[in-house]
């Protein structure tokens, strides 16, 4: 049988590898065409850092789960099953965000990967809405109105015919 540390070790080096993916195809996953831009401004920017970071957890908790490191959230798990089914419903949702946020927008994905996450967790009722509802706007309010970083036009704004 397969403990949970494997899985562990197993989900954060996927999750990682995902994200270095992403990061090496950056520049063609992103429309960044625009010129004269601070590095910050990038569209590239946010999504870059929060991949590193992903990233660099990720194979810290592989790295630790593999040498048999007790994990501060283990909590006497050792006698408990891996849930399988809800690490990967969450990867996929996670790769589903990840591509979606063109087509969508990063408001709208994120919104949808939040409620989806949490509601593979078992969060429901008014808590998930509200959360869903918040973590995107204040994510988005940092990057755009804080640190006036901007997000390219999303494909569903082109085909309602909502452009800037």
């Amino acid at each position: 049988m397969i403990s949970i540390r494997t899985c562990r070790a197993i989900f954060a080096a996927t999750f990682s590898l995902i994200a270095i993916v992403f990061i090496w195809n950056g520049d063609r996953l992103v429309d960044s065409r625009m010129t004269g831009l601070p590095v910050y401004k990038s569209p590239l920017f946010f999504p870059t850092i929060a991949l590193s970071v992903i990233a660099i957890c990720g194979l810290l908790v592989a790295v630790q789960a593999l040498r048999n490191v007790k994990f501060g959230l283990d909590m006497d798990c050792d006698e408990s099953k891996p849930r399988l089914g809800l690490a990967f419903g969450l990867l996929g949702a996670f790769g589903l965000y990840v591509l979606s946020i063109d087509w969508l927008g990063y408001y709208l994905s994120t919104q949808l990967f939040v409620l989806a996450a949490l509601a593979l967790v078992g969060v429901r009722g008014l808590k998930l809405v509200i959360v869903a509802l918040l973590i995107p706007l204040c994510l988005y309010g940092l990057f755009v109105w804080g640190m006036d970083v901007w997000f390219p036009e999303p494909w569903i704004s082109t085909v309602f015919g909502q452009h800037d």
